[in-house]
């Protein structure tokens, strides 16, 4: 799984934009181009590279924007090395920007809400490079947000629970979805839910799941622990085409888990869901 926000990002750009992709674990970035308006997502570990990277742009007269989690939750440091600033969602925020940007009017913050979930647009598939990371399979977006209020969780306090329209999501798998063709077919039908928790509404994973079996895909998703405790859950999972689980044990403690706030871990469990 690969950083998938520039491509959500091109898709929010006009159509006659020319856009290029840059994601630093499989290229570099190359410091001797030129362009007018560039957006950076990163992880809170990589802020300091990201700033030294937008303060060389701006220093040769580009426009940078910050957004993401990181930015979203420290705007003001943002602002001193960035020109402008997105929190929250991109979709009702960057085409509005782009536009600003293009009647030199390029506000600082860009904060508008997402109120409904269908605005979340489909990724610029065409824009994936498979031939830098062979193994790279597309990802999609079912769901943003968490339920739960973990206290390690960078979404804890920020970001509710909210899905995407079932027959929309599906249609982008089926309709814009672009598959690595590589290793003879092994893996040309493989996709990857971008989806915090795929399972924050059990009833909508189900019916989801549901919709998923005609397609014959395979996919991976990110789960609690709480959804692997129902078997038929499980079953509907496999199939639909779920072969890869990633979730979080954390710790075997029960101390531990009730100091993270983590009490979806039923620990009584842990070897019958295994």
């Amino acid at each position: 799984m690969q950083p998938a926000a520039p491509e959500l990002v091109a898709g929010l750009c006009p159509a006659d934009a020319e856009v290029e992709i840059y994601n630093e674990k499989e290229n570099d970035v190359p410091l001797d181009r030129h362009w007018d308006l560039v957006f950076f997502s990163y992880l809170h570990p990589f802020y300091e590279h990201t700033k030294v990277l937008s303060t060389m742009f701006r220093r040769a007269g580009m426009t940078t924007v910050a957004g993401g989690r990181h930015a979203s939750l420290y705007v003001q440091d943002c602002l001193e090395h960035f020109d402008s600033v997105v929190v929250g969602d991109p979709e009702p925020n960057v085409p509005q920007l782009v536009e600003d940007f293009q009647q030199g009017r390029l506000r600082k913050v860009y904060r508008e809400p997402l109120t409904d979930p269908a605005q979340i647009r489909p990724y610029r598939y065409d824009l994936v490079d498979m031939r830098s990371n062979r193994f790279r399979g597309p990802c999609i977006e079912a769901s943003r947000g968490c339920p739960f209020t973990c206290n390690f969780c960078v979404l804890t306090g920020h970001e509710k629970y909210r899905y995407r329209p079932v027959p929309q999501v599906v249609e982008d798998i089926r309709t814009r979805m672009r598959f690595n063709r590589h290793f003879f077919g092994a893996v040309d039908d493989t996709f990857l839910f971008y989806d915090n928790h795929l399972g924050g509404s059990p009833k909508y994973l189900r019916q989801l799941c549901e919709a998923l079996i005609p397609l014959k895909k395979t996919w991976g998703c990110s789960l609690t622990m709480n959804v692997l405790e129902d078997p038929e859950t499980i079953r509907l999972l496999g199939r639909a085409g779920c072969r890869y689980i990633y979730t979080g044990l954390e710790s075997l403690s029960p101390e531990s888990l009730g100091s993270l706030n983590k009490h979806q871990n039923h620990l009584a469990r842990l070897g019958e869901m295994i």
